[in-house]
């Protein structure tokens, strides 16, 4: 009790004397429903509400278009989806590739209506991707790998299916991230908050290693597949990349 007399205290003794004024607190908003307040969205200088908010309103918004964009997919959005969908939009604004997804996530936010939906889904679309980014994310696993070969000096065992489950054509600006559950991914070093439009799967016996990159880069149900093929030798990994044999 002493301390917030004290801190007041001394925040008024700064007013009185021509010191800074704190910051005014923002202001809440929400329209009064039944009687009731409705959870307040706090709002920036400018009236945008924070990210974590626009991306609920946005993934909603876009649900019934991950169902139907997904449905040819080996796994394809449900309802249920909606909660992980909704908090990996959110955390890929700490992600200094994904500064076009807040765009992505302005344009469906204010999207009136279906046809809205689209051209945001569309516009996003037309932004080049890069294919090469899969070899990158493998030659990342690579490394990663011979740390753990020098290490241990064997590949560790086991199967990743596709992380995450959900593929990137249901995400906000088609960029995903590697699921916290996959703990081989992040014994190979592999940093789960990186994003990128392929999904990575792993299987090894504790010799051979087979490492793939799953990726649907223009999201039109037909999928591209990057290959990692590697052996366990002398301490050391040996391996080839081999790239998709069809176009995406």
């Amino acid at each position: 009790m002493m301390r917030v007399i004290v801190r007041l205290s001394v925040g008024l003794s700064l007013v009185a004397c021509g010191g800074p004024k704190p910051e005014p607190p923002l202001e809440p908003t929400g329209p009064r429903v039944s009687g009731a307040t409705r959870p307040a969205v706090y709002r920036d200088s400018k009236g945008v509400p924070p990210i974590e908010f626009r991306c609920a309103e946005a993934t909603k918004k876009a649900m019934p278009l991950f169902v139907e964009l997904t449905k040819a997919h080996a796994r394809p959005v449900v309802a249920k989806d909606l909660e992980v969908l909704t908090s990996d939009c959110g955390a890929l604004k700490y992600d200094k590739q994904d500064q076009m997804v807040e765009t992505d996530v302005s344009c469906l936010y204010e999207a009136k209506d279906d046809a809205a939906l689209r051209a945001c889904w569309a516009a996003s679309l037309a932004r080049p991707r890069d294919k090469t980014q899969a070899v990158r994310d493998l030659e990342h696993v690579a490394r990663g790998l011979t740390a753990v070969i020098r290490r241990e000096g064997a590949p560790p065992r086991g199967d990743v299916f596709p992380t995450p489950a959900i593929g990137c054509c249901a995400r906000i600006g088609h960029r995903c991230r590697g699921s916290h559950s996959d703990t081989m991914l992040e014994r190979l070093d592999i940093n789960v908050e990186h994003t990128s439009y392929f999904q990575l799967a792993y299987q090894s016996d504790g010799v051979k290693v087979v490492v793939k990159a799953v990726g649907d880069l223009d999201c039109d149900g037909t999928t591209i597949t990057y290959t990692l093929e590697g052996t366990a030798q002398g301490g050391e990994l040996r391996y080839k990349i081999v790239e998709p044999t069809n176009p995406d």
